[in-house]
């Protein structure tokens, strides 16, 4: 007969048996699954999970190559970004550029660092202690405080591949590599595009780049050799950027855009823009509009004296105090400059050289000469027309003229000012001229206007202000991106150059 004690007895072993398998199961289940910031209470102790080991491990392999590091560069600290592996230290950066199994150092701002295998993350030990020697050698012959860049073999020899901390320019080491190995610099032919380029943080080239065709310099880079090498420049102008100040000028320090524009495209862009002219006198200087001349007694005379004549295109200022415009042109084939002084309201015509009397009868035109023609255009008109109305029939004919010869351009929109809220007289005057110029020119359209309040401050690296925030609400440019609630900032300038850049790249005109 069963012992029923012994049974029962044997019973709670095997249930306690069981309890220990599911609780044992159980913790096993939140070790591996567990979060990676839990420790898994066990008979033994506590026990991190497996996600908690991984990071663990992960921070000693970190803490072991930054102290490798440390050794060789002092503070220096590695970090991954969107522009690849850059070390970081006191003063500034370099990254690494890759060529076949080749490896660059770039030095920026007097910092030098180690080649590190592109595209691999973190450098391992043995990679950086194995470039030791290579690191020594590029801090002492490339780190120099006027150098902006300074690209090195992986011997730290430096190449002719220099750039100036001001301006960006050749060193003085590329100019005499340059000089021995283009003696005259030879003029190149169409570079169909860019191989290598080095730019800064904003996207600004600087003259370092490669053709992708052959490996030599672009056209871009070839312009700043020959006018750092005080030679004739060969480059033909590729974009002329045509307005008023909101081209032609600098508020607030820095540049016009069209520089920018010119670094963001490797080319270059002429700007022929001129402060406190309206839609017409801009028509006038790029072909649009075509002055009639009456003069006085039906002849040209033979001598190249001034003498004074009418036209038909009125006051072509806006404001006072400014300078007399000069322009060059043809009448009857016959080279002339006519001038037209603000102050007094005098237009002047005289022959640039003498010769033949000319009759001649009026009204005649006078044929602006349009050295650009041909280029592509950026037109920024009509801020100062007032009132706006009055802006579109001279634009239109600027463009029409611009149709005629096949050439490509942008029209960029008119920006309303701090006082232009939505609603306000200005801003009604703004939005339906630039209505017009959209139906006009829709695959040329820039709505520069629109474009800065949505999109400005973060091209501009800034981060918006209560008064920004209102002036968006209001359909106003942030007053950030303004120097006097009229004109662009620097900073205003940037973002105006990034968003050209961007339609020209849209429109396959980059």
């Amino acid at each position: 007969m069963t012992d029923i004690s012994a049974l029962e007895a044997y019973a709670g072993q095997l249930s306690e048996a069981a309890a220990k398998a599911t609780t044992s199961a159980e913790t096993q289940r939140q070790i591996v699954n567990g979060d990676a910031l839990t420790d898994v209470l066990t008979e033994s102790g506590p026990v991190p999970t497996l996600a908690k080991q991984a990071v663990l491990a992960q921070a000693k392999v970190t803490e072991a190559l930054e102290e490798v590091a440390s050794q060789l560069a002092g503070s220096m600290t590695f970090t991954t970004t969107a522009k690849g592996l850059l070390a970081t230290q006191p003063g500034g950066l370099f990254g690494v550029l890759s060529a076949s199994d080749k490896e660059y150092v770039l030095i920026y701002e007097n910092v030098a660092g180690v080649a590190v295998p592109t595209g691999k993350g973190y450098p391992s030990a043995s990679s950086v202690q194995a470039l030791d020697s290579d690191f020594r050698k590029v801090v002492t012959s490339g780190s120099k405080p006027e150098l902006l860049v300074s690209l090195t073999d992986k011997f730290g020899s430096p190449t002719w591949l220099q750039a100036e901390s001001d301006g960006g320019g050749p060193s003085e080491h590329s100019k005499i590599l340059l000089r021995k190995g283009m003696p005259g610099l030879p003029e190149i032919g169409d570079v169909p595009g860019t191989g290598v380029s080095i730019q800064d943080e904003f996207g600004r080239k600087t003259w370092l780049q490669t053709s992708s065709e052959d490996g030599g310099p672009t056209p871009f880079a070839t312009e700043c050799i020959r006018t750092a090498l005080a030679l004739s420049p060969v480059v033909e102008t590729t974009y002329v950027a045509e307005g008023d100040s909101m081209t032609a000028s600098a508020y607030g320090g820095g540049v016009p855009y069209p520089v920018t524009l010119a670094a963001l495209l490797g080319q270059t862009v002429t700007n022929v823009a001129l402060s406190g002219t309206g839609s017409t006198e801009i028509s006038i200087r790029a072909g649009g509009v075509v002055p009639l001349l009456t003069i006085p007694g039906g002849v040209i005379p033979a001598t190249t004296a001034a003498v004074s004549v009418t036209w038909d295109v009125g006051d072509v200022y806006v404001g006072t105090g400014q300078p007399a415009r000069v322009y060059t042109g043809k009448v009857r084939g016959v080279p002339c400059t006519l001038r037209y002084d603000s102050t007094t309201g005098l237009v002047t015509l005289a022959r640039t050289t003498a010769g033949a009397e000319l009759p001649v009868a009026s009204p005649i035109p006078f044929i602006v000469d349009i050295p650009h023609m041909g280029k592509r255009h950026i037109v920024w008109s009509g801020r100062n027309d007032y009132p706006k109305s009055i802006a579109y029939a001279p634009i239109d004919r600027l463009l029409a003229r611009l149709e005629q010869e096949g050439a490509e351009y942008l029209l960029v929109s008119v920006c309303n000012k701090t006082s232009e809220a939505a609603g306000s007289a200005g801003y009604l005057e703004i939005a339906a001229l630039n209505l017009q110029l959209l139906k006009r020119a829709p695959r040329a359209y820039v709505d520069m206007r629109g474009r800065m309040i949505r999109e400005g401050l973060a091209l501009a690296g800034l981060t918006a202000t209560a008064a920004d925030t209102l002036a968006i609400s209001e359909d106003r440019i942030p007053p950030a991106l303004f120097d006097d609630g009229l004109h662009f900032n620097a900073a205003g300038r940037l973002a105006c150059a990034h968003i050209i850049y961007d339609e020209l790249v849209l429109r396959n005109m980059a």
